[in-house]
């Protein structure tokens, strides 16, 4: 069996036939780190061409000749109707600690981003510190929202990282597609888009806003508006809980209530009062109930509606979608969704570690982790009892 200080990644690709050379690095890099990061023997069995293929984007033939020439090199095995079998160690293929990447910097909108960031990256971190075998989390930077420039620093770790946890992205689904390419997973805080089946990890916004919808339908609420921070395309998370609530709502919705959706894109409290001004200036008649997905958006709101002369919450509820900040003032006690951070983080690193470590394993289901709502100074007494507060 062959034995050489090397890498997979070092193998001379260009003398394997069939497929482009970058498809063929792919497949290299790839069975590097998955003998690496799953602590394989020799022996042991490899993932199959075309479970390989489909998870890189590339042809199943093109795998089968990495493999051929992996075979000839004396590395791996190929038993026909059996699989391909590990035969060779590679002394400087494998490190000690899993190496997980923590992405950060990317732009999104909402009061939350702060310490809701800084929360679940917390509880990543603690996640790590508790794990028997060693763990690195490694900080990735990523300034941008574009999908080429997201990619492009996400191919950049190939070789650095095993997974990767990534911050919400605005058209995930593309982005889904193009992280095929790469030799590591990537596990998503918050689904990329509204169809997303797996990793990823979220809070339940379609049921938090659901069960908000049910109270204000209960309470007879007739003029919903709901101010999403996603501008014009709204991002996955903003879509379910628009959908949540509307089918909270029911039936109702165009028999007697109406529901206004408005996009707020700053975080602070001064333009959600700013906000607040344009949207009473050009409706026909004053919202009862308004769902903003920033908290301090929400404040500002409930700043305008007391200078009108508009109680809360008799004549409107407020309520604020973020639940991370730490309010303070006369609304300290706003209502909100409360974000169970701590379980977010231990999830994403779970899933991570799972999908780096596990040989042939490219996708688990996404998970929704339940959350509540808090304060409930800005609803009324009955829709409290129901949300429950």
């Amino acid at each position: 069996m062959a034995s050489r200080s090397t890498t997979l990644s070092t193998l001379d690709t260009t003398s394997i036939t069939g497929g482009n050379t970058r498809a063929r690095e792919r497949v290299t890099a790839f069975l590097e780190d998955h003998l690496r990061t799953s602590g394989m023997k020799v022996g042991g069995r490899l993932p199959t061409s075309r479970a390989i293929a489909q998870r890189l984007d590339v042809s199943v033939t093109t795998v089968q000749n990495v493999f051929r020439q992996l075979a000839a090199e004396g590395f791996i095995r190929t038993e026909i109707g059996n699989g391909s079998f590990l035969a060779a160690e590679f002394p400087t293929a494998r490190k000690e600690n899993l190496r997980i990447g923590l992405s950060f910097g990317i732009s999104s909108t909402g009061d939350h981003q702060g310490s809701w960031s800084s929360a679940i990256s917390g509880a990543i971190v603690r996640a790590a510190s508790l794990r028997s075998t060693p763990v690195s989390i490694c900080p990735v930077a990523i300034q941008s929202q574009s999908n080429e420039q997201i990619f492009a620093a996400l191919k950049e770790q190939d070789g650095k990282v095993d997974g990767m946890i990534l911050h919400p992205v605005l058209e995930g689904m593309v982005l889904a597609r193009q992280e095929k390419r790469l030799s590591y997973p990537v596990v998503h805080l918050n689904p990329g888009f509204t169809m997303a089946s797996s990793n990823f990890v979220s809070s339940d916004f379609y049921g938090i806003s659901h069960r908000l919808g049910l109270a204000w339908a209960a309470t007879g609420r007739k003029r919903i508006l709901f101010i999403h921070n996603s501008g014009e395309q709204m991002n996955a998370s903003a879509a379910l809980r628009c959908s949540g609530l509307v089918a909270g709502l029911g039936n109702h919705i165009g028999n007697g209530v109406s529901l206004r959706i408005v996009s707020g894109d700053e975080p602070t409290r001064e333009a959600g009062y700013d906000l607040a001004g344009k949207v009473l200036g050009s409706a026909n008649s004053i919202p009862d109930a308004v769902y903003v997905v920033g908290d301090e958006l929400a404040l500002g709101f409930c700043q305008y509606f007391a200078e009108q002369g508009v109680e809360t919450p008799r004549d409107v509820s407020i309520v604020g979608g973020s639940g991370a900040a730490q309010l303070t003032g006369p609304y300290r006690d706003l209502t909100r969704t409360q974000q169970p951070t701590e379980e977010i983080g231990t999830a994403l690193f779970d899933m991570a570690c799972q999908l780096a470590t596990t040989p042939g394993l490219f996708e688990v289901p996404g998970k929704f982790v339940p959350c509540s709502f808090v304060g409930g100074a800005t609803t009324l007494e009955q829709e409290n009892k129901i949300l429950p507060l």
